[in-house]
C-alpha cells in the first residue's frame, strides 16, 4: 500500500514537472516573439556550455536506453561565444526534450558545427521526425 502511494506521488511529481516545463516553454516563446524578453549577453565557452547540457540530460537518456552524446569539432571547442546562455540553453533543452519524447530507440546527438554563415548548434535523433508538409523550408 505504501509503495503504491509512493509510486503515485512520484508519477504526479513527474507529470507536474512536465506541465510546468511546457507552460514555461510557451511563455518563453511568447516573450521572444513579442520582443519583450530581455537578452543578456556574455562570453561563454562553447565546450563548457554543451558539456553542461549533456551532463544534465545524460542519465535521463540512459534510463530510457537511448544513446546520448555530443560532438564539438576541435577547431570550435575552445571558442568563446557572446550570447545569452540562458536563452540558448532553453532553446537547446526544448529541442533535446522533443528528441527524447519522440525517440523510442536509437540515439540523440547534440553538438555544434561550422557552416558557411558561422557556427550552428544542432540536435539530431533517430525519432519519428517531422512530416515534410509540416516543415517551413
Amino acid at each position: 500500500m505504501l509503495l503504491m502511494h509512493f509510486l503515485r506521488v512520484m508519477n504526479l511529481q513527474k507529470s507536474t514537472k512536465r506541465l510546468v516545463n511546457t507552460i514555461t516553454d510557451y511563455m518563453d516563446i511568447s516573450m521572444v516573439v513579442s520582443g519583450s524578453m530581455n537578452v543578456t549577453k556574455k562570453d561563454i565557452k562553447i565546450k563548457d556550455f554543451l558539456r553542461g547540457i549533456y551532463e544534465e540530460y545524460k542519465e535521463m537518456f540512459e534510463n530510457k536506453g537511448i544513446e546520448f552524446s555530443f560532438v564539438i569539432p576541435d577547431e570550435i571547442a575552445e571558442y568563446d561565444l557572446h550570447t545569452d546562455s540562458e536563452l540558448l540553453g532553453k532553446i537547446m533543452i526544448h529541442l533535446i526534450s522533443n528528441a527524447y519524447k519522440f525517440t523510442k530507440k536509437g540515439r540523440v546527438l547534440i553538438g555544434i558545427k561550422n557552416n558557411q554563415e558561422g557556427i550552428q548548434f544542432f540536435v539530431t535523433d533517430t525519432g519519428i521526425g517531422i512530416a515534410k508538409e509540416n516543415l517551413n523550408i
